[in-house]
């Protein structure tokens, strides 16, 4: 091999490394970000039906590890959830059901507001007493 054609070589081996490195450091950035939803129950700003005849507010609540429990109407659902820190966007997917299909619901949060919309319904964020 000519000198010229290993040098040229080495340096696209370089570049490739670099490159590599480069994706490496930003996924792990990507992933440092802290999950704003962990931690946080949100309440639904309106009632809706929890029973036959009665009406009340529905409660969601993000657990470190992607889990969420969503209390509605007069179910408790559970679930794991991703969240998108660049856009807000939350997907949430139930646990499967006996047919095998799990139920996914799409979200966003906003978090100047303090604003949860989960399903098409907003829910606004419960400060708990310490």
């Amino acid at each position: 091999m000519k000198p010229k054609y290993f040098t040229v070589l080495l340096a696209c081996l370089f570049a490739v490394f670099f490159a590599v490195a480069a994706i490496d450091r930003a996924r792990a950035q990507a992933d440092e970000q802290p999950d704003p939803l962990v931690g946080k129950k949100f309440r639904s700003t309106e009632k809706h039906e929890i029973g036959k005849q009665t009406r009340g507010y529905w409660h969601i609540s993000f657990r470190k590890g992607g889990g969420y429990t969503w209390d509605h109407s007069d179910v408790r659902s559970s679930g794991r959830y991703e969240f998108d820190p660049k856009t807000g966007k939350v997907i949430g997917r139930g646990a499967p059901k006996a047919d095998g299909n799990a139920r996914t619901y799409e979200g966003h949060y906003d978090s100047k507001m303090g604003v949860l919309t989960w399903d098409k319904k907003k829910y606004q964020e419960v400060k708990e007493p310490r």
